[in-house]
């Protein structure tokens, strides 16, 4: 997209590790493309990591931040010199970068742009995760943070409502800017053909996807168990992409229980991602919860169709019979994936499906910009 650079100078409170700079699933490159629409963009990273260092890149530096805990990384924070150089400070949450946000509003005059890339505010499983300290950030974000904020970006339309209908927030000053995605990358049929035999991929199966953290909100057990109700279920294979290794799930004891066949991947590099989804006839998220998911956004660039659970973020992504379907419930999700193994043109017609790419970056610099 083509943008004129404004002469602000932006301070950026974010969360980080190694895997910041080791730029994992881009998020390097698209700050430095945030950058250069600035005069500056100064990030303090909040890191539990003491090896970080700092990092400078034409427009970009990241200042870590480091302390043993967040809490002790917040008070430092409040400490560094030279905060009153910037136009806007633009924080990753309304939690705890949130509150230095604040502090530095109320102490420096500066602009205050919050974020939230999920779906946090009165959102119970997120609440249930962690109760007592969600709650009080749940709290902190209701009562402080948001509504201390001069401009606010979330993902998603709901959480929007959320801070119209519940926060009384004035709708003029909140902006949907959902997670960034990368370019679509051509994949030629050799490479998809050598990516599925590399992961033992079958041609004559129909290959079922998902990709993300094996934890216990993304309900993969609900996955594999509305595949094993069907009645294909000897036609289908269960493609997973992500650190297995790592996970929430005795994933052994899910597929002995679901008698489905399931391959892993492990994890892929971002140049092996529209591979993936090229691999697949279907892609299935069944989250409890998400802000925006950028799986399903990547799913609908490379004409993969989606069943997403009914969720914030999906409901704005996912239009039924369109490009997919929502699902409620692990029975409808069975029978969906039955209508479409049995009902292969209209599968392809979902394919068809005319994605329009959210320029993400352009709306986040534009809702920094209005601070």
């Amino acid at each position: 997209f083509c943008m004129q650079p404004s002469n602000i100078n932006v301070l950026m409170i974010s969360y980080g590790s190694k895997s910041f700079y080791e730029n994992r699933f881009g998020v390097l490159d698209r700050h430095i493309k945030y950058a250069s629409f600035f005069n500056s963009l100064t990030i303090f990273l909040l890191t539990k990591d003491k090896t970080l260092t700092r990092f400078e890149n034409l427009n970009l530096t990241i200042i870590p931040v480091y302390g043993k805990s967040y809490l002790i990384s917040l008070l430092k924070s409040l400490f560094i010199r030279g905060v009153k150089n910037y136009e806007v400070v633009t924080t990753q949450d309304p939690f705890i970068t949130g509150l230095i946000g604040v502090f530095y509003k109320n102490i420096y005059g500066i602009k205050l742009h919050i974020q939230n890339h999920s779906s946090f505010i009165d959102n119970k499983y997120w609440i249930k995760e962690n109760y007592i300290v969600n709650s009080v950030f749940n709290f902190l974000a209701k009562k402080i943070t948001l509504k201390s904020a001069d401009r606010l970006r979330v993902v998603n339309s709901t959480e929007k409502l959320k801070y119209i209908d519940k926060l009384k927030i004035r709708e003029s000053i909140i902006d949907i800017a959902p997670v960034g995605i990368p370019d679509k990358i051509e994949c030629s049929s050799r490479d998809i053909s050598n990516f599925k035999e590399s992961h033992k991929i079958p041609k004559d199966k129909f290959i079922i996807g998902w990709a993300g953290r094996f934890v216990k909100l993304k309900r993969l057990n609900l996955i594999f168990e509305a595949i094993s109700k069907s009645n294909c279920k000897e036609e289908i294979v269960l493609l997973l992409a992500g650190d297995y290794l790592k996970s929430e799930y005795n994933l052994d004891s899910l597929c002995v229980e679901s008698n489905i066949r399931v391959i892993y991947t492990g994890v892929l590099e971002k140049s092996e991602m529209p591979l993936f989804y090229n691999s697949l006839d279907l892609y299935i998220q069944a989250s409890l919860y998400e802000g925006a998911s950028v799986a399903i956004q990547e799913a609908l660039i490379y004409k993969t169709p989606v069943l997403a659970s009914r969720i914030p973020g999906s409901i704005d992504q996912i239009k039924d019979g369109e490009n997919g379907y929502l699902f409620d419930s692990c029975n409808q999700l069975t029978s969906l994936i039955e209508m479409l193994i049995n009902d292969r043109d209209h599968l392809f017609n979902l394919t068809k499906f005319k994605f329009i790419g959210i320029n993400n970056e352009k709306d986040v610099i534009n809702s920094i910009n209005k601070s």
